[in-house]
Formats: C-alpha cells, structure tokens, sequence
C-alpha cells in the first residue's frame, strides 16, 4: 500500500517495524481505558469523555460548561 501511494516504502516499512513509540503508545492506551474510551474521535475535557466527532458549537457548549467566565466569540 506504502508503494501504491508514493511513499518511501523502506522508510515506511523502517517506521512501521520500529519500536521507538511502543512506551508511549502502552501509555496512551492505558489512559485511553481509564477514560474507556472506545472509539476515536474521542476528546477528553476535565476527565470527560465526548466520543464523536464535534464541531465548533459542541465545543463552544462543552467549553462554557467548564469555563462558564470565559466568553467566546
């Protein structure tokens, strides 16, 4: 697939197969779980999970919850 979309398939396979994220990833992933986050998009504000996609006036809403002093445009 790397081939067919013009990449550099010995850096990519190089990339793929390396191991330099795994202590980050096992990191993100355990916190993923704390959250039981499922699915991604997930955004996480102030230990809340919001698992879909949002736009900007679910982030305004989500925002004044939590900031209810800070005014948006």
């Amino acid at each position: 697939m790397a081939s067919r979309l013009g990449l550099d398939t010995a850096a990519f396979n190089g990339c793929l197969n390396s191991t330099r994220y795994d202590d980050l990833l096992a990191r993100d992933s355990q916190e993923a779980a704390q959250y039981g986050v499922r699915q991604t998009p997930t955004i996480i504000v102030n230990g809340k999970a919001y698992p879909s996609a949002l736009n900007v006036a679910d982030f305004k809403r989500i925002f004044s919850e939590v900031a209810p002093d800070v005014k948006f445009p």
